[in-house]
């Protein structure tokens, strides 16, 4: 299922020596459709097979060697294991367990949640601050405008006024101008990062808030969708030690936090 021999292609060696059309089973379109089908089937087999109930933990295991670690049958129980480091297997429901635990007792605190968040924007900036501040720079902004005006009417005005010297005048102001453009551009993007933060405050709020009033109805499927949007990452050190990596959502310049989990 996965050979190119599908669409007419006969390789060696990663070297095609053949390319026949008349041989060819399946349109590329097909043959790409095809390989989604079986990554997505070999994603996700280990989960949904009903008889080892693994959790919604697709590619979020690893050791910590590097590997990620995949599902396996112990016992008719299902486990994780590091495929470099063959002897390394850990429960899959101990982890799932301690994770479920871990989420509801300490990742969906918003009091753990938006300080993280507000470390991450710049706190000596203040909305108030910022607005005066680009007020005072659209107003000094307007002031020069007003320069290259009077420079032009005195020009107009006055024949025997050296036209250098107007042009000059208007030189001056314009590069005012456009110095202070930057510095008010620089000003309204921090101010648009201190309210994006005001409204990422907010969205953490509702959804911690809703997350933990429903949680405990979880389907897989939303288990799995909410592990993705958190970039869960376990990682496992040993049978008594395994930590959780997320990304708390919605931020820029993502930092993790982490928590450990030494019951098992």
């Amino acid at each position: 299922m996965r050979s190119r021999q599908l669409i007419g292609e006969f390789w060696w060696k990663k070297e095609l020596y053949l390319e026949n059309e008349n041989l060819r089973i399946l349109s590329d379109e097909q043959f790409e459709a095809l390989q989604k089908r079986l990554d997505d089937n070999r994603e996700r087999s280990y989960y949904n097979a009903a008889k080892y109930n693994y959790p919604p933990l697709p590619k979020m295991v690893f050791h910590s060697c590097g590997q990620l670690m995949y599902g396996v049958p112990v016992n008719g129980k299902p486990y994780y294991r590091c495929p470099k480091c063959r002897k390394s297997y850990i429960s899959a429901q101990i982890i799932w367990d301690e994770y479920q635990q871990g989420m509801k007792g300490e990742l969906l605190r918003e009091e753990r949640l938006i300080p993280a968040i507000r470390a991450q924007f710049d706190n000596k900036d203040t909305i108030a601050r910022l607005e005066q501040e680009i007020k005072a720079k659209a107003d000094e902004i307007q002031k020069w405008d007003d320069a290259k005006d009077a420079a032009f009417r005195i020009g107009m005005t006055l024949t025997n006024y050296p036209q250098e010297r107007v042009q000059e005048e208007i030189d001056k102001a314009e590069g005012k101008i456009q110095r202070l453009k930057v510095q008010k551009a620089d000003l309204d993007k921090r101010l648009s990062t201190l309210r994006e933060q005001k409204l990422n405050e907010e969205g953490i709020k509702r959804l911690c808030q809703s997350l933990a009033k429903n949680i405990d109805s979880f389907t897989k499927n939303q288990w799995e969708v909410l592990n993705k949007m958190l970039k869960l990452k376990v990682t496992v050190y040993s049978k008594e030690l395994v930590t959780v990596n997320v990304a708390l959502p919605p931020v820029r310049d993502t930092r993790d936090a982490q928590i450990e989990y030494n019951r098992l």
